[in-house]
């Protein structure tokens, strides 16, 4: 039985086969991309990305009732980080921006990735974020406006 991302890796080999599992949807609703966000693994959103993975679905946060779009929780994440946790949260947030994900897409509440991050407590990489995110919805609004 899958459960979570323990049916996608093995101790000595890694992810693999993590392609066939990309619309799997667990007992709770989740889906692989959120997971790998989730354990900040980029490698596996890359393959998720690669594969085709639904970039857009909100799954429900551990610890209430919001809903978060992979974007979102990555770009919450990387909101709240420092570190290294920052750079793999951003370098995630980076490779679902690159695959297409919709930066003005809105959680369950209303509210953009951009402005999930706003309403964060203020840290060194929140700017970067923020920045990022901002770029990010420019290029997709003049992209998708037509």
């Amino acid at each position: 039985q899958v459960q979570g991302l323990k049916a996608f890796s093995s101790e000595d080999e890694g992810f693999y086969h993590l392609e066939d599992y990309k619309d799997y949807v667990d007992e709770t609703g989740r889906v692989p991309v959120f997971f790998a966000v989730r354990i900040q693994a980029p490698f596996a959103v890359q393959i998720l990305v690669n594969a085709g993975a639904d970039l857009s679905i909100l799954n429900k946060t551990s610890m209430s009732t919001r809903k978060f779009s992979p974007l979102q929780e990555a770009a919450s994440s990387a909101g709240f980080y420092k570190g290294k946790h920052f750079q793999r949260s951003f370098e995630i947030m980076d490779i679902l921006l690159e695959g297409g994900a919709d930066p003005t897409q809105k959680d369950n509440r209303g509210s953009t990735a951009l402005a999930i991050v706003q309403s964060q407590i203020s840290n060194s990489g929140q700017k970067k974020v923020i920045e990022r995110l901002e770029e990010a919805e420019a290029v997709w609004k003049k992209k998708h406006s037509s």
